[in-house]
């Protein structure tokens, strides 16, 4: 679920260790723990296998025995153990056979663990869940890769050392060889797919192959017979349990934890599946009816395949249940091609497990980062918790058919900052901001999360930036004035306009957004637009300001005159007025630091729009240039040449860069505020999780992250 990335194999293991940090210890001490066992083998007899007389490990009585490589355990009824070490180096081998064996129990038991999926949910409703994690798709990889490696390891050292004996048919003529031999051959067919190959072998595939755990599993519990307990023999108790607890698990999610539903299914765009379905109670109050994931399988597509995903809740009725199904592999394919049409088709779904964004609620506050489908967790988190916490969202997205049906769909957070980036080519539709009253601000490019995040907690925990104080008619502001930019740099590229003619355009695009162009006021987007209109049709105007340069009574006189004529039509009267202001050999932004412009432009505007609400008595154009001021004017060549626009000091924007963040947030008591803050991450680009995990690193805000990477 959520976007591909590449990542190398090496960048897999670093990012499971950076991810299993809080674990590792505890497996470490685990490991030690059975290191510390596995070398009571390597002391004196009777308690050891060592011969005190030699310091090697052979059959004391039967020399026999010693050649054909067996040594008979002590404490026990003639168990006979391939094991024979009869100099230093083959002392080092079975050394290195039996550390690698014995460190390798924690993680048995976890691959195990991490896939019992009824117990977790169960453990996960009890106090035991405070020591628990709920990414145990990490923990579960790991544990793979290691038992990859491991088993490797252990069946090489046994085989060198059984060739320098010159044994080597122990291998195929052992209980210990076979079932080796058996574990070794299956381990790469399970492990490796998901390691090197998933781009080039199907899902079926992999996930049929991956079923052979079973073979491997039952092949090492007759390793070593129970017989020879004490020195060892313990893996078929210890994998024996593994496997008896993993197949009740999966029995009782099969039979009580799966249930049959109509799906109504969705066309959203060329890539989305929209699928909805009601659930029962019990299901419906599994995870106290909260987030989570389930696995669908639709028998009309194929009955033998269950893919996981994230879950989110109907807006409205408490007992429906909802999925976006992506297409980007072999199975979303066929769904794809099976639902040209719209459908309500029966399905069977599974679950709810618990995620790692079940422990949202255990924060304050929470930044719930997504990019593209791994939006689906983090609008169940946003409706379960945006009354009751500061849920922030950063949504990463480039498919604008995604976009508009999410944000018409659900309802966003107030008490958060709701920041859209979208990365996509095609145009978005022009309604797309008003389909959620709670969208703070759609960003046309890549977010700086180094810089987003910081100002976002800084905005909230200094009060400087709060979300409830970014008012609407702020973000309507900004949006008109994204959309008259965009069209003047448009304009721009016509070289043969004339000055009228551009604010003519300018001012019906403003129109057409039901705003006058004055809704600009604050920023230096009218003065420079005025410099450059001027300067279009008159280039030899100076762009150095005097106060003297131009009488403002003579500007007054030029305005009195065309506000006489009531015929005379918009673009006619800026030509009218940036003509008398160029005979005077000046600029009309010359006014800057006053009121003039905007309210020029609101007459202008409202003597061709007069349904356009204006609050207070209608001024005329003389009552523009009453000012006498003049400050500085600064040259220009193009209507904007930054990606934001300054709307003015007081309103804070999180997705531009502010100074003040990163120190601030840095200064914060990482005990007692950053802890009550969180972050969250669901769509599988590479880059923003290493970002992710950095900022976690740098302020100590616990990062939680959801991937079903089949």
């Amino acid at each position: 679920m959520g976007e591909k990335s590449k990542l190398s194999f090496n960048g897999k293991v670093r990012k499971c260790l950076s991810k299993l940090k809080p674990h590792i210890m505890w497996i470490m001490i685990a490991q030690i723990m059975c290191l510390i066992f596995c070398l009571v083998a390597f002391i004196p007899f009777p308690i050891g296998l060592v011969n005190p007389a030699t310091g090697t490990i052979i059959n004391q009585v039967n020399t026999t025995l010693t050649e054909e490589g067996y040594v008979e355990y002590p404490l026990s009824s003639g168990v006979l153990r391939p094991v024979v070490a009869a100099t230093a180096f083959q002392m080092f081998c079975l050394g290195v056979s039996r550390i690698s064996a014995y460190t390798l129990y924690p993680f048995l038991i976890i691959i195990f663990a991490t896939k019992m999926r009824a117990i977790n949910n169960f453990l996960n409703s009890t106090p035991i869940g405070n020591y628990l994690d709920h990414d145990v798709n990490e923990l579960h990889r790991f544990a793979g890769i290691y038992i990859a490696f491991d088993v490797w390891v252990h069946t090489l050292f046994h085989c060198i050392r059984w060739g320098v004996q010159g044994n080597i048919s122990l291998l195929w003529s052992s209980y210990a060889g076979i079932s080796g031999l058996i574990a070794v051959i299956a381990t790469p067919l399970i492990t490796f797919p998901m390691m090197w190959f998933r781009k080039s072998i199907k899902y079926e595939v992999r996930k049929a192959l991956h079923y052979l755990f079973y073979v491997f599993a039952i092949s090492l519990c007759w390793h070593v017979p129970v017989s020879g307990l004490w020195l060892s023999g313990y893996i078929l108790p210890v994998l024996g349990t593994c496997i008896c607890m993993y197949t009740l698990d999966v029995a009782y999610v099969v039979l009580f934890m799966t249930e049959k539903v109509e799906g109504s299914l969705v066309r959203v765009g060329d890539k989305g599946i929209f699928m909805s379905m009601d659930v029962s109670d019990t299901f419906n109050n599994r995870l106290h009816g909260r987030g989570g994931y389930v696995f669908i399988n639709l028998p009309w597509v194929n009955r033998n395949q269950w893919h996981a995903f994230s879950l989110f809740e109907h807006p409205n009725i408490s007992n429906r249940r909802e999925v976006y199904i992506q297409v980007e592999g072999d199975w979303t394919t066929d769904v794809s091609k099976a639902t040209q049409k719209d459908t309500v088709r029966t399905c069977w779904i599974q679950g709810p497990f618990i995620s790692p964004y079940n422990d949202a609620p255990g924060y304050d506050n929470l930044i719930v980062v997504a990019s593209g489908i791994g939006i689906t967790p983090g609008i169940s988190v946003v409706r379960n918790l945006k009354d009751t916490r500061r849920v922030c969202l950063i949504w990463m997205v480039r498919d604008p058919a995604m976009l508009e049906f999410f944000l018409e769909k659900y309802d966003l957070g107030r008490n958060g900052w709701n920041l859209i980036f979208y990365t996509g080519t095609a145009p978005l539709s022009p309604i797309i901001d008003n389909l959620s009253t709670n969208l703070h601000k759609i960003i046309k490019k890549r977010p700086n999360l180094n810089s987003v995040i910081p100002n976002i907690i800084y905005g909230i925990e200094s009060g400087e930036g709060r979300p409830e104080d970014f008012s609407p008619a702020n973000k309507r502001k900004d949006d008109v004035r994204a959309s008259l930019i965009h069209k003047a740099q448009e304009l721009d590229q016509d070289k043969d306009l004339s000055a009228a003619e551009i604010f003519s355009r300018l001012t019906q695009n403003a129109r057409e957004n039901r705003y006058l162009l004055s809704q600009m006021r604050g920023s230096q987007e009218y003065s420079r637009f005025l410099d450059i209109v001027s300067e279009r049709e008159n280039p030899t105007i100076n762009n150095v300001s005097t106060k003297s340069s131009v009488s403002g009574r003579s500007v007054d006189a030029g305005a009195q005159e065309v506000d006489q004529d009531e015929d005379l039509a918009n673009a006619e009267i800026v030509s009218a007025i940036t003509q008398n202001a160029r005979e005077k050999r000046y600029l009309l932004s010359q006014m800057r630091g006053s009121q003039e412009y905007s309210r020029f432009l609101d007459i202008v505007s409202e003597r061709e729009n007069p349904t356009i609400n204006h609050v207070g008595p209608k001024p005329s154009l003389v009552d523009i240039f009453k000012s006498k001021s003049s400050p500085s004017l600064h040259p220009s060549n193009h209507y904007t040449s930054d990606r934001s626009v300054d709307a003015g000091a007081d309103d804070f924007r999180p997705w531009e860069d502010n100074s003040k963040s990163v120190p601030f947030v840095k200064d914060l008591n990482q005990e007692h505020v950053l802890s009550r803050w969180a972050m969250t991450y669901c769509g599988g680009s590479v880059p923003v999780e290493k970002t992710l995990n950095s900022i976690s690193k740098e302020y100590g805000i616990d990062l939680k992250t959801e991937l079903f990477g089949w």
